[in-house]
Order: structure tokens, then C-alpha cells, then sequence
């Protein structure tokens, strides 16, 4: 990809440039690198801008995929004013198919921010499309979307209605399914109906294995994995709050694999219970550590050969994502050791992310860190410790991360996975990247 965009830029071919640059931003997000996939495409609106100074068709999807990047990243206004944006065009050119699927995409976000009101506009705008030119191609999702209005708007038995009906439709999709029965779920939960809640979530997660293989598809690039995200935070809350912490951990395990999309028939399934974390930490001789962090709370789990603990932390997700961020622009560019000076983000992250269950790993301890949320940007090898001399905490653990406990726990001969290595490095230069002098030297040193 990025070749083709070298090759387009010498040939000054500007609109395949700016879809390459456009291809390369999607495969940069969905990899979770949003800083470069908002760089590329923010070329790609340039080029595009320049070339169809009116809009076009292109320039709506580009900045449907910006808001898309912006969406995944939580960043919720800057969503809506790039959706807005490509939705204005749309409807600059009488583009109904496209101003369909952005109004109805405005609404979903509106919901996600609980502005009922402005959910509900956007809403009636992508019915009377619909109506208008007869098409129907997101009457499922208006027909969710309303419901959800309905329930934030405290209309329970309105909103359980439209949920119920949506799940009669002959036809009605896996995706459909499970996003009814997680709203049902979440009006048992607010009613104290706790039996049928957890029905509505088991039967939730029943769907979401139904519509797993077609997560790939154009549904996935708009709001789907933002609202999946949403479920999987739901269900972990409702679980904690019934005091099933053991269940929790099983639920947020098992959603890594299927939100990342993890390969494999096991991948994502919440089979293995918490009495498989702790056979896995034992025989590896490790304490495993699993994060959970989301807006309104953030917990961890560590898992000792002989018990598994649960920690609720003392920041939540915005406050963590900001200490994230800020410590990795000091190690990243500022021009002191931490340790030396002592830095307080680096002393806080690990008041936030270690201290409160410190006493179960003891110096010499052998950690594996399962991550989430902004945790996959920061080296956990650079904590701080409290204390002087400072030092970091890989001074006193071995650290190594995981994607998900399940997969770490797989004994050999499970999933059909070979027993080789693949080793990369090498890779050509660029000029971002130079050559890696030692690279080569080091993987035959492996081999």
C-alpha cells in the first residue's frame, strides 16, 4: 500500500492517490494505529478537495471514514462534525442512498451521546428517505435506533415494544438480534428484573457468535464495533454489579477475541472459566493481570495460581487515556530519563494501574499484562515505582502482554497452530523508519 502511494505521488496521479492514501488509512485504524490513519486521510480529503472543490461521492465515503476514526476513538463531537460534513455533501448531491446511511449513522451516535432529541431528528431524516424513495435498506437500524430513543427518553414499555417487534421481523439479522436483546437486557437490568436481564444477555452473546463471520462487512466500518464495545461494557457492569466478578472476567475475556477478531472456532467463546485462568497461571508460573477499562470504570483482575482478585482502580477510562497519552509524549520526546527526574504521570500510572494490588506481585514475580483500551499504548515496563532510588517497574518483574487470557491459555495442540517461530525484521527503510542496523544480527542470533 504504502508503495502504491509513493508510486502515485511521483506520477502525480492525484484521485488514485487519494484512494490508496484512503485504503491505507482504513487498514491503519482497524489495526488501532489512529494517529497515522487520521494523517493519511486527512490527505485524502485534501487531494480530493483540490480535484472536486463541490464534493463528491469519494469525498463523502473519506469523510465517513474519518468520522468512523474518530467514533473508534471515543471522540464523539469530532464524529458528528465529520459525519455532518459528508452528510451535507450528500445532500448537496441528492445522493439518498448515502444521506440514508449518514442520518442513520448521526442517530446512532446522538444515542451514544443520550441527546435524545437530536437521535430522534436524524432519525425521522432517514425514515423519510426511506419513505420517500421507497428503499428500506436501514429500517432495521432506525427501528433499533428508535427504541433506544424511546428507553433513554424513559419510555420502557414503548421501548420494549419496538424491541420485540424488531425481533419478530421475518428475516431479521444476527446483528439485529443481539443489539434487541442487549436493549431488552439493559431495560430487565433498570427494572431489577435480574433473571431476565441475564437471559437477554446470554441470548445476546448467542447472536453475536451467529453474526461473528460477517463483521468484515460495510456495517463493521460505520458504528457496529463502537456499539458491540458498548454491549461488551454493559454486560462486564451488570455482572459486577450482581457480584459475579468471576463472570465478568470470563465476559470481557471472551470479548477481546470477538471484537478484534481473533481467527479460530474457539476464538472469542466464553468457555473457559476462571478455574482455567488459574490452572494457566500455574502452570506457567505467572500472575496474569487483566484490565478492563471503559468510561465510567475501570477494573483489573490478577490471577494468582491459588486465587483470582478483582480491583476496581481509581481512575476511570477518560482519566486513564489522558495519564496514557501525557506519559507517552514525555518518554517518547522529552529529553530526561523519567526515573532521573522523577516523573509524577509515570509515578501515577502505576498508583492507578499496580498499587492497588501490589502486595500479590512480589519482586521477581513473572507477570503476563492482558491490556485494553488506551493500556495498549503504554509500556508497562516503564511504570515508576513509589520509593527511592526510582526505578521501573521491569526492575523488579518480568513483563510480557497477551491479547486475551483464553488464547494465552490454549495448551499445545489446540487450534491447529504450528509450533514455529516467524521471525521480521529488516524491513526495507524508509524515511520515517531507517534501517534497523542490528536487526539481521539479532534474528540469526535467534535462529
Amino acid at each position: 500500500m504504502e508503495k502504491a502511494i509513493i508510486a502515485g505521488q511521483a506520477a502525480s496521479e492525484q484521485p488514485p492517490l487519494s484512494v490508496a492514501l484512503l485504503n491505507l488509512a482504513i487498514c491503519q485504524y482497524r489495526l488501532g494505529d489512529f494517529d497515522a490513519a487520521y494523517r493519511s486521510i486527512s490527505q485524502a480529503i485534501s487531494i480530493q478537495e483540490t480535484m472536486a472543490p463541490q464534493g463528491s461521492k469519494s469525498l463523502i465515503n473519506t469523510y465517513t471514514e474519518l468520522a468512523n476514526i474518530y467514533l473508534l476513538r471515543r471522540e464523539y463531537p469530532k464524529a458528528i462534525a465529520s459525519y455532518e460534513r459528508a452528510l451535507a455533501l450528500a445532500l448537496k448531491l441528492g445522493s439518498d442512498p448515502q444521506t440514508d446511511m449518514l442520518s442513520a449513522n448521526v442517530a446512532w451516535v446522538y444515542v451514544g451521546l443520550h441527546d435524545w432529541e437530536k437521535a430522534a431528528k436524524f432519525n425521522r431524516q432517514a425514515r423519510a428517505i426511506e419513505d420517500r424513495t421507497g428503499r428500506h435498506d436501514n429500517q432495521l437500524d432506525l427501528l433499533l435506533s428508535s427504541a433506544a430513543i424511546k428507553a433513554g427518553r424513559g419510555d420502557a414499555s414503548e421501548a420494549t415494544r419496538l424491541y420485540r417487534e424488531l425481533l419478530s421481523v421475518q428475516g431479521v439479522t444476527a446483528d439485529n438480534t443481539w443489539e434487541a436483546h442487549a436493549g431488552l437486557a439493559h431495560l430487565n437490568a433498570q427494572a431489577g428484573e435480574i433473571p431476565q436481564a441475564a437471559e437477554h444477555f446470554e441470548r445476546a452473546l448467542e447472536a453475536i457468535e451467529k453474526a461473528r463471520a460477517g463483521l468484515s462487512r460495510d456495517q463493521y466500518k460505520l458504528t457496529f464495533l463502537d456499539r458491540l464495545i458498548r454491549f461488551y461494557q454493559d454486560y462486564v457492569d451488570f455482572e459486577i454489579d450482581q457480584g459475579n466478578s468471576g463472570k465478568a472476567l470470563q465476559v470481557a475475556d471472551s470479548s477481546r477475541a470477538r471484537v478484534l477478531y481473533e481467527s479460530g472456532p474457539d476464538a472469542g467463546k466464553p468457555s473457559r472459566p476462571v478455574l482455567d485462568f488459574q490452572a494457566t497461571a500455574k502452570r506457567s508460573r505467572t500472575i496474569l493481570i487483566s484490565y478492563w477499562i471503559t468510561p465510567g470504570r475501570s477494573v483489573a483482575w490478577i490471577i494468582t495460581p491459588n486465587e483470582t482478585r478483582m480491583e476496581v482502580l481509581p481512575e476511570n477510562g477518560a482519566k486513564i487515556q489522558n495519564l496514557v497519552d501525557r506519559y507517552g509524549a514525555e518518554v517518547v520526546h522529552g529529553m530526561a530519563d523519567p526515573a532521573q527526574s522523577g516523573s509524577a504521570v509515570g509515578l501515577k500510572l502505576y498508583q492507578v494501574l499496580v498499587q492497588p494490588f501490589a502486595q500479590l506481585v512480589p519482586p521477581g514475580s513473572t507477570v503476563i499484562v492482558v491490556p485494553d483500551g488506551p493500556l495498549h499504548n503504554l509500556n508497562f515496563e516503564t511504570l515508576l515505582m513509589p520509593g527511592l532510588p526510582r526505578r521501573y517497574w521491569i526492575e523488579d518483574v518480568t513483563l510480557s502482554v497477551a491479547p486475551s487470557l483464553a488464547l494465552l491459555g490454549k495448551k499445545d495442540g489446540e487450534g491447529g497452530g504450528s509450533h514455529g517461530v516467524l521471525l521480521i525484521g529488516d524491513p526495507e527503510p524508509n524515511q520515517d523508519h531507517p534501517r534497523l542496523r542490528f536487526a539481521q544480527r539479532e534474528i540469526n542470533a535467534v535462529r
